[in-house]
């Protein structure tokens, strides 16, 4: 007989959700719930990655953020944040942005998804950090939200913004425009 996992799952100011599972099972259990074997056979590669990333990467990419946004949301008390969630969340994010900064509207390198080394970015500091300014990130774009919303953007465009509100980031870029002499005004 295959060995089990209990798991037991606290809701926010809710019951305490339980399942047993066999361990082979495992992997199946979000798919069973959206009602397909395997989740990332419904995740088609957006057409503006055609010939520039390959799927099964884009795929690992997906998951590697899906994977590391949710757990983070999950402890800050968001509780729809679950991979497959995020998974189908941050796909939308990524098509709507039809390869694109939000922010800037400049146009991602995305052949760099996947290539960050923290061990070169250690190493390497500003110089490293330089080479990847245009790698596609998520950003959350309303970070005290209660619901997830996702935008792509530049790492360099992300890490400017860091816990900003949209509406703050703008402010925040009009006055050191300003600052420098620009006129800025909003459009009509």
């Amino acid at each position: 007989m295959s060995p089990s996992l209990q798991h037991r799952w606290p809701m926010r100011d809710g019951p305490v959700l339980s399942w047993s599972k066999s361990i082979e099972q495992l992997p199946l259990l979000a798919a069973e719930r959206c009602g397909w074997r395997h989740a990332n056979d419904r995740i088609e590669l957006p057409a503006f990655l055609e010939g520039k990333v390959e799927r099964a990467l884009y795929l690992r990419w997906l998951g590697a953020k899906a994977q590391a946004h949710a757990r983070r949301d999950f402890a800050r008390g968001l509780i729809e944040a679950t991979r497959a969630n995020y998974r189908w969340l941050i796909h939308a994010a990524v098509v709507e942005s039809e390869g694109r900064d939000f922010y800037t509207g400049e146009m991602l390198d995305w052949h760099l998804i996947g290539t960050y080394r923290n061990e070169a970015s250690t190493n390497g500091k500003h110089a490293y950090k330089k080479t990847l300014k245009l790698l596609p990130t998520l950003d959350h774009h309303e970070a005290a939200a209660t619901v997830a919303v996702f935008k792509i953007c530049a790492w360099r465009t992300n890490d400017s913004k860091h816990d900003l509100t949209t509406a703050e980031f703008i402010e925040l870029s009009k006055r050191i425009l300003e600052h420098h002499g620009f006129t800025v005004t909003a459009p009509v």
